[in-house]
């Protein structure tokens, strides 16, 4: 029987270590790999989701704005003399209010420059003016000057409680005109509209 040197033993020993040492380590890395793909996968797939979500919701909101403004232009014709003169307008399609004679609001809408979308606002209140009942309605401003239009894109405009709207029917735009740089008009179909009270509103506004 042939005796191998004790260097050729420890050289035989050693790779045999490191063979089972990199063997291990292929294993960890390839079972580390899927879950780590999982994770990514699934982290695109909730983001692919939310961002389809936010489109959507973006075009229904574009949808029902434009809708308000054919309504608009076919109640009270005249109208059309602040969409000539304005250096943009806010149209807000459905603004909800609670019951009662307090009672929050809010809504979504999208302001127009030049005839097209360039931003979302929102519309929210607390609980100034009177109300009977809970009311949806829709609500437009007109900005008569590129300063108010600026406020309100940093979203720092606020109606005060004495703010009001002009209801929308034939032929109330004649006696209409700006005030304090803004013209609004609102229009619904269901309760009271209880002199059209806006005042409270603040806006917030995101540029696309």
């Amino acid at each position: 029987m042939a005796f191998l040197p004790q260097e050729i033993l420890m050289t035989q020993s050693t790779r045999r270590s490191l063979l089972v040492a990199s063997t291990l380590s292929l294993i960890a890395f390839g079972a580390a790999l899927p879950t780590g793909c999982a994770s990514d996968s699934s982290t695109t797939t909730s983001s692919s989701t939310s961002a389809e979500t936010t489109m959507a919701q973006r075009a229904s909101i574009d949808s029902a704005a434009n809708a308000a403004i054919a309504r608009i232009r076919a109640e009270d014709p005249g109208i059309s003399k602040f969409f000539d003169s304005s250096v943009g307008y806010a149209v807000f399609p459905r603004i909800t209010t609670g019951a009662l004679i307090v009672g929050a609001s809010n809504g979504d809408g999208v302001l127009f420059e030049g005839g097209r979308i360039v931003g979302d606002a929102r519309v929210s209140s607390g609980s100034i003016g009177a109300q009977i009942g809970g009311q949806t309605f829709s609500q437009i401003i007109f900005f008569q000057t590129a300063g108010e239009l600026a406020r309100f894109k940093e979203s720092r405009m606020e109606f005060d409680a004495r703010a009001s709207a002009v209801a929308v029917r034939a032929g109330a735009s004649a006696g209409a005109d700006y005030a304090r740089g803004v013209a609004v008009f609102t229009f619904g179909e269901k309760g009271l509209m209880a002199a059209a009270a806006i005042g409270g509103q603040g806006f917030r506004y995101t540029a696309r």
